[in-house]
């Protein structure tokens, strides 16, 4: 996998939506979709990934999104963000660049079912962006 990255350009993102003083999070109520945006440039081959991480440091894939040429603007949408009994909790959501061979791995755990949590970021996996969010209620 190190020959794989070794040959690409770098990808690059930023989350511009929602807009959230530094330091703060956002916030989201049980059950409701949340949704970011941002711009991107991915380097050939890419592909750019939402991972969710909650408190307990697990990390699960997401969506994945496709940056809209000639600007790269790109939306996720998150449909639910933690589980019963998570109100007060604080999610990281990871904006992540994959290669092919990494992009598989999270598509493996994305559609696994039971869902299945990543043990670590798989290699060919870069995060490009971030933001915390707490669950409401």
């Amino acid at each position: 996998m190190a020959n794989e990255r070794e040959g690409r350009n770098v990808s690059t993102a930023a989350i511009t939506q929602p807009m959230i003083n530094k330091g703060a999070c956002a916030s989201v109520e049980r059950g409701k979709e949340f949704a970011l945006s941002g711009t991107a440039k991915m380097a050939y081959g890419s592909v750019l990934w939402e991972i969710t991480q909650p408190p307990d440091n697990s990390m699960y894939a997401g969506s994945v999104a496709n940056p809209q040429s000639p600007n790269g603007n790109w939306t996720i949408k998150i449909p639910s963000i933690g589980a019963e009994g998570d109100a007060r909790k604080v999610f990281q959501i990871l904006v992540v660049s994959a290669t092919p061979n990494a992009a598989k791995v999270l598509r493996a755990a994305a559609t696994a079912n039971p869902y299945k949590a990543l043990k670590r970021i798989p290699d060919g996996v870069d995060i490009l962006d971030q933001i915390c969010v707490e669950r409401s209620t």
